[in-house]
């Protein structure tokens, strides 16, 4: 291991870093010669550049992957996890999802793709964005923000324009177990639902939230 590689580990015991951490840590060394020496870390599989100067440890260094969770927001923030990647973490649709799509306040639809996998994030309007996030927390003690079960359904919603007219159209379309999605909605209140459904100020998701309360409350 390179006294680089070495250096770094110490003076920056992140899993994740930018370009940024690297000039305020590395004063005393050129740009250039700053540049070369990361150049050198990719290459030799010690580090992952996953965009433009972002980097995370490789797993050889780290021990295991960074969970692509924790990646999703570090790649574009401030955002969070939703949409189909938030149902599937919730258990709440069988297919799997390769693609870790996220919400946030941008206009521009942003992709990445990147040797831990590919991520989306499509625009959801700032009112709506902060209602109905939470923090959640893997087994290695990151923290990342995840949509909902519900969020992640009006989130859907909200892109796709689609109109759900019944509970099986829903079902139906998403592969959602009734039974599942009531486990997640039953503790909630109507104006909970009410006013997440409103805030995105569409017809779509004013629909959806009448149906569920229709139907679960």
């Amino acid at each position: 291991m390179s006294s680089f590689i070495q250096s770094l580990k110490t003076k920056i015991p992140k899993k994740s870093f930018d370009d940024r951490d690297l000039r305020i840590i590395f004063r005393d060394i050129t740009p250039n010669a700053l540049r070369l020496a990361i150049k050198r870390a990719v290459d030799a599989q010690h580090l992952i550049q996953l965009k433009k100067g972002f980097y995370v440890w490789s797993a050889k260094d780290m021990g295991q992957p960074l969970s692509k969770l924790i990646v999703a927001g570090k790649l574009c923030a401030p955002s969070y996890i939703s949409f189909e990647s938030a149902l599937s973490y919730h258990g709440l649709i069988p297919e799997a999802v390769y693609t870790t799509t996220s919400a946030h306040t941008q206009r521009r639809t942003k992709s990445f793709t990147t040797p831990l996998g590919d991520f989306s994030y499509q625009y959801i309007p700032s009112r709506s964005f902060p209602l109905g996030v939470r923090y959640e927390t893997n087994t290695e003690n990151d923290h990342f923000m995840m949509a909902t079960p519900i969020k992640a359904l009006l989130d859907l919603v909200f892109v796709t324009r689609k109109h759900y007219l019944s509970l099986v159209h829903l079902e139906e379309d998403l592969r959602i177990e009734r039974k599942d999605l009531y486990e997640k909605i039953n503790d909630l209140k109507k104006d909970e639902i009410k006013e997440l459904a409103h805030s995105y100020r569409k017809k779509t998701t004013e629909g959806l939230g009448k149906l569920l309360i229709k139907e679960f409350l």
